[in-house]
């Protein structure tokens, strides 16, 4: 059926493992998410509302779709040229 078995098995077994880990990692997902934090990675938590936002991660979001925009803004103005074909 399967041709090359040991792909069909490496893919199996991967997929496997990574269901495993994401079910690990939902179950204590509160855990890993301090865990991130006190090492300095940001981990964003959906479903935060703008009103319980501190003033300075208001701030931080603010300046993320700042930089957003203007990068947006560079990309619809820049203009490409070509050379011709010789």
């Amino acid at each position: 059926m399967f041709t090359n078995n040991q792909l069909v098995k490496g893919i199996l077994i991967g997929t496997g493992v990574s269901l495993v880990a994401f079910c690990a990692y939902k179950s204590n997902e509160e855990k890993v998410d301090a865990f991130l934090r006190r090492h300095g990675i940001s981990v964003k938590t959906p479903g935060t509302s703008l009103e319980s936002m501190s003033i300075e991660e208001l701030m931080r979001q603010k300046e993320d779709i700042e930089d957003l925009i203007a990068e947006k803004e560079l990309q619809d103005q820049s203009v490409t040229v070509t050379a011709p074909a010789t």
